[in-house]
């Protein structure tokens, strides 16, 4: 570089169009006295998935992820606030307590994160970290072969989560950075791109939802969707590096190259998805909403009082941890199914502090059924299910 070169920036994540023309006015750059240099940020040995969330992210359950303790590939989840780290983790405890897992954001400790990074690398057993951004710039793991990205609302984000994937060439095997998105993203993004089908929208963002974001949500194929937004120039554009490093890169990339990994190129074939329990009662058996609504605060009660009784040893486990919503919704949609305290096991079963309150639980649901079968007419009292004939 010359001399007097007195600034130099480098960044993964700029966006062509608006937001590079307000970086350069931002640091006064006036044409013709910097020299811009546009490399391409596209991963092609990272397969780019994007998955429709069969629920939402605000409740305590988050089923459409069971598949990631199936496995024993390293991931890293990223969560968009504390909030939704913490209900994550403890839902990740219920569904398997053995499983290390660790949190990693700002309010943690800076020992405890320290102590996380290195068990990451270190620990085999060690599969999964729950984290905020505080894990994104920085953090160069070799064996990260799975990122999740919960919901993302900006292109940037996205691309500085997933690119902590398969930072060794050769150490991961197929890394893969997945993106769910929720029904309700999904038809905002629709919108966005509805309003604005010509245009990269600039710097525009409706309900925390950026107009690149959303414009990659519709997209048919994804990358090359995130070559137009960072306006990624073509191969034979760059001028190459000829050092060992980014000649090895070159050759497994153009391994990569012949086909489009993303998954609007090349679909899922399968999700790994638990299929979605409908509700298996005959219409007249199904609870009106006075009864429901009745059998949430009577439950709710009960999760109360439990908590009160076990605080001291299950720490600062809020009340919903030991009976979460979900599970309440899930007692009441198939409140004829259980007849006995071993039909309450298909239920509450991953729920490991109630494991000594089942007949408890049982007797506050038989005691509702007491008083559901008063509030309805003849005429509509459920019939047991053992004498219900299939014609």
């Amino acid at each position: 570089m010359p001399r007097d070169t007195i600034l130099m920036s480098t960044t993964a994540t700029l966006l062509a169009g608006q937001e590079t023309d307000q970086l350069l006015n931002t640091l006064n750059l006036k044409p013709g006295t910097f020299f811009f240099q546009k490399r391409s940020n596209r991963r092609s040995d990272v397969q780019d998935i994007y998955r429709t969330l069969r629920h939402g992210l605000n409740s305590w359950s988050f089923p459409d992820l069971d598949w990631i303790f199936e496995g024993t590939r390293k991931t890293i989840i990223y969560c968009e606030n504390f909030s939704l780290c913490f209900r994550l983790r403890v839902y990740f405890y219920h569904l398997n307590p053995q499983k290390i897992v660790r949190i990693y954001n700002s309010l943690c400790f800076c020992s405890y994160n320290t102590a996380t990074r290195s068990l990451f690398v270190e620990n085999p057993a060690m599969q999964v970290i729950i984290a905020t951004d505080a894990l994104v710039v920085g953090m160069d793991f070799p064996n990260v072969a799975d990122v999740v990205d919960l919901d993302c609302k900006h292109p940037n984000h996205g691309k500085q989560r997933k690119g902590r994937v398969g930072r060794q060439e050769g150490d991961v095997i197929d890394p893969r950075g997945i993106t769910y998105v929720t029904k309700a993203t999904l038809e905002k993004a629709k919108k966005m791109v509805e309003a604005r089908p010509d245009h990269d929208g600039g710097k525009w963002v409706f309900q925390g939802l950026h107009i690149g974001m959303a414009r990659l949500y519709v997209a048919s194929c994804y990358s090359a969707m995130e070559d137009i937004l960072f306006e990624n120039p073509k191969e034979e554009d760059e001028i190459p590096c000829q050092c060992a490093k980014c000649e090895k890169r070159r050759e497994l990339q153009a391994l990569h190259d012949q086909r489009c990994l993303c998954s609007g190129c090349n679909p899922e074939e399968h999700q790994s998805l638990p299929p979605r329990r409908s509700n298996p009662a005959p219409r007249i058996q199904r609870l009106t909403d006075k009864m429901i609504k009745l059998g949430t605060s009577r439950l709710e009660a009960f999760r109360q009082d439990l908590w009160h009784e076990k605080c001291d040893a299950i720490g600062f486990l809020p009340p919903m941890a030991l009976l979460p919503d979900s599970h309440i919704k899930s007692l009441l949609d198939n409140f004829e199914r259980i007849r006995s305290v071993g039909d309450l096991a298909g239920y509450v079963s991953n729920l490991h502090h109630l494991s000594d309150r089942h007949g408890q639980l049982f007797k506050i649901i038989d005691d509702l059924r007491q008083h559901f079968n008063t509030l309805r007419p003849n005429k509509q009292r459920p019939t047991p299910l053992a004498d219900i004939s299939v014609k």
